[in-house]
């Protein structure tokens, strides 16, 4: 039986044991994803220098039998490989089919992956009857530009260098011997509730003698008394020649700009200084995961997620549920010369399971297809008759863009609401130096908050915000003292605070809010051209979707039914399934209407 991943002693033993590698072999690194803690791992370097027989000590130095270089270490992306063989640089394009997938316990968010990865492979010893090449993929050659997943998120993945990978973000070994490789497919689960406390007698003690984390309330673990188990791995099968099996420490963050992926000029609040994704001042990254990549099949499962009964596998409520993919071995004799052909056709799949992440819990798989290198085709020189000239058609010119547009989000108010958030959302395309604008069929019990009647956000940059009840109106001002106040991007500008006068609205009423006379001028004063939608003031619970008093998994799967667009949501619906405020459904107000429902935030929330 495999041991857990938990238990280095006997990890080690067991993979020394079923793959029967040579002793000189860096052994191969099995990490897993947990939110417990890293997962004990063993890497070339603790290997150390081992004996190839009674000829060759790789790693001391000397350069001696079969060996084509020796600087003193085991561990690769030197020069010089784990096996003392001289390293060469092979490129995988990144081709269709390459993607991954988060997995949550009711719906799937899929995207695609391009980019490259570069590896630093070695060469087989000619000593080695199992013909095992090692690899590493050092830091900054994985290189995967940001995914925009539409209306949703920015995806940023980036490799993080790991101590227990020798600085490295990928440590592998290929298998080009005739038996192949051994233990390429795995399966891995995490229990988010192995127990609770008081509840049969088990105690905080139990929780870590079974080698689990208790929830203490917090942010980051917000079930109290809930014990997660640590991740299980167990590894089975044989892989056939061109095998491969890569520890990987791999960071996988998602920005909330309804997919933007902005390359400059963006909110500095979610892209950082430079305000472009997924760059090194990103201001919220996510933790590097370790977990295994191989050419075998890869699975993982999360049980009880989100502390609930639900479980995200083959069985879950997500079904189908997205928690298995498979790779595909490479031709290890092009491999091995080095021809342009050496990764094509190799496919790494990876799965592993997480508990609190921004979407909650989840599971996600990983497929990374290579084509071999692109190579030129000589091209035929051919003399050819001249085509007819074409008769001229009439064309029609498209009215361009606005250069902003300015979007008042659907709102909900909730009976004995007093006050309410209103955010503004402007889309540009220029840098905006004034915005003015007036909120129109305000009701006459609605009125600007005294103590703070507009506040800008991050976006508007260096602009103030003022805002003045005009008769039924309210009107807005952002200016900026300086050229580029707002800058070019999409989402929120600014929020007007109201107050409500007579706060028991009557359940199911509907009020319309319009914004007219929008103004705005670009750095250099002159005018831009601008668009505005309207927008609805609701009254009802956010996340009540329903509208029935409270918020339940029905209104979980009409949440998830408006995401996938397999219905069309109502005005009032749109407001209060708009539970983040951004005039969008989507997978941040379906995790917040599973929070609500789970009693994990108060009932009727307020846009702030």
């Amino acid at each position: 039986m495999a041991p857990t991943l938990f238990d280095r002693g006997s990890t080690v033993r067991w993979w020394r044991r079923r793959h029967a590698w040579p002793a000189w072999c860096p052994l191969l690194v099995v990490g897993v994803s947990a939110i417990v803690g890293t997962v004990p791992v063993r890497s070339a370097r603790a290997q150390g220098a081992a004996l190839v027989g009674d000829v060759a000590v790789c790693g001391d130095g000397v350069i001696e039998g079969d060996e084509q270089c020796d600087d003193g270490n085991s561990v690769g992306g030197d020069g010089c490989a784990a096996n003392c063989t001289n390293e060469s640089p092979r490129t995988c394009r990144l081709v269709e089919g390459s993607g991954a997938t988060i997995q949550t316990p009711l719906f799937a968010i899929p995207f695609n992956l391009t980019g490259q990865l570069l590896l630093s492979a070695g060469e087989v010893r000619t000593s080695d009857p199992h013909q095992v090449v090692p690899f590493v993929i050092k830091t900054g050659h994985l290189q995967i530009p940001p995914v925009s997943v539409p209306d949703l998120v920015c995806v940023c993945i980036r490799g993080l260098e790991s101590s227990e990978l020798d600085g490295n973000v990928f440590s592998g070994t290929l298998g080009c011997g005739g038996t192949g490789l051994e233990n390429t497919d795995y399966a891995s689960s995490i229990d988010h509730v192995i127990g609770r406390l008081g509840v049969a007698g088990f105690t905080a003690d139990d929780c870590a003698a079974a080698g689990g984390t208790l929830e203490d309330g917090s942010s980051a673990h917000p079930h109290v008394g809930v014990c997660n188990g640590p991740m299980t791995t167990t590894f089975s099968g044989r892989g056939p020649r061109g095998s491969m099996a890569v520890d990987s420490s791999v960071s996988i963050s998602l920005i909330e700009d309804g997919g933007l992926c902005a390359s400059a000029g963006g909110d500095p609040s979610l892209y950082g200084p430079d305000g472009a994704a997924c760059t090194d001042d990103d201001p919220d990254q996510a933790a590097a995961h370790r977990f295994v990549l191989t050419t075998g099949t890869a699975e993982a499962q999360v049980l009880h997620a989100n502390a609930s009964p639900a479980s995200i596998n083959q069985d879950g409520l997500c079904r189908p549920c997205v928690t298995q993919v498979v790779g595909a071995a490479l031709d290890c004799d092009s491999f091995v010369v080095g021809s342009d052909t050496a990764l094509g056709g190799l496919s790494l799949a990876g799965a592993y399971g997480s508990l609190h992440d921004a979407p909650g819990d989840n599971v996600v798989t990983m497929r990374l297809a290579c084509a071999p290198a692109a190579t030129s085709t000589p091209t035929v020189t051919s003399t050819s008759t001249p085509p007819p000239t074409a008769t001229p058609t009439a064309t029609r010119t498209a009215t361009p863009p606005p250069d902003m547009a300015l979007a008042l989000t659907n709102l909900a108010l909730s009976p004995g609401q007093e006050a309410l958030a209103v955010p503004i959302l402007v889309k540009n395309a220029v840098s905006l130096k004034t915005l003015d604008f007036f909120l129109s069929n305000v009701p006459n019990d609605v009125s600007l908050n005294p103590g703070r009647p507009c506040e800008v956000s991050p976006r508007a940059g260096s602009a103030s915000c003022t805002a003045s009840q005009v008769g039924d109106a309210i009107r807005v001002s952002l200016s900026a003292a300086e050229a580029g106040g707002i800058s070019p991007g999409d989402g929120q500008v600014a929020t007007i605070y109201v107050d409500d006068t007579a706060p028991v609205c009557s359940l199911g009423s509907t009020t319309a809010l319009s914004v007219s006379q929008v103004e705005a001028t670009n750095n250099d004063g002159g005018a831009v051209s601008t668009a505005a939608s309207d927008g609805s003031l609701f009254c009802g619970c956010k996340g009540d979707i329903d509208n029935n008093g409270a918020t339940d998994v029905f209104d979980i799967l009409r949440c998830v039914d408006f995401m996938l667009g397999q219905r069309v949501p109502t005005a009032s619906q749109l407001g209060l399934a708009d539970v983040v405020c951004d005039g969008k459904i989507n997978f941040f107000d379906l995790v917040q209407i599973i929070d609500i429902t789970l009693g994990r935030r108060l009932a009727c929330p307020v846009c702030k």
